[in-house]
Order: structure tokens, then C-alpha cells, then sequence
């Protein structure tokens, strides 16, 4: 989903959905943007992909993270399938 730029502006705080799992949904100030506006640039130092990493409003920072959630389950489930069916034969 591609957040409207008209919308992003210097010192503006951002929602930063990148590290939703670990940490959970954290404000950035923007500090720049790149020349083609696909990157943010923020006071902590992160270069962050506008509309997947950092967002407007929290909603679509929300709404990113609950599908990295969604995915973060399947993948696990997948994980546990293959490892009950693991066998180790004497």
C-alpha cells in the first residue's frame, strides 16, 4: 500500500511498523526523504520503505503489523508440522 506523500513532511512523527513483532508499533521523526520519496529517513538513523516499513497514521501501521502477524503464524505452524513429523531412527 502506497502512503500519499503529499502527507510526509520534515519533523512529522511517523508510525514504524518494521520491528511491530519484536517491539511493537514505535513513532519516528522524519528527518528527510530520499530524491525519488520511497525512503525516509528518520532521527534514529533508519532508512525506512514508506507505506511498508513507516506509515502516516497508526492505522496502516496497524494494519501492516497484523499482517506480519498472520504470516509469522503460518510460517510457525509450518515450522511445527515439519518438525512433528520428524523422525530419528536408531
Amino acid at each position: 500500500m502506497k502512503e500519499p506523500m503529499s502527507e510526509i513532511s520534515t519533523g512529522q512523527r511517523l508510525w514504524c511498523s518494521k520491528y511491530a513483532l519484536s517491539v511493537g508499533l514505535t513513532q519516528e521523526v522524519l528527518r528527510s526523504l530520499t530524491d525519488d520519496g520511497r525512503y525516509a529517513s528518520t532521527e534514529r538513523g533508519h532508512f525506512l520503505v514508506i507505506g511498508q516499513d513507516i506509515h502516516v497514521t497508526r492505522e496502516a501501521a496497524a494494519s501492516k503489523a497484523d499482517a506480519m502477524r498472520v504470516k509469522k503464524i503460518k510460517s510457525l505452524k509450518t515450522q511445527i508440522a515439519k518438525l512433528e513429523k520428524l523422525t530419528f531412527a536408531i
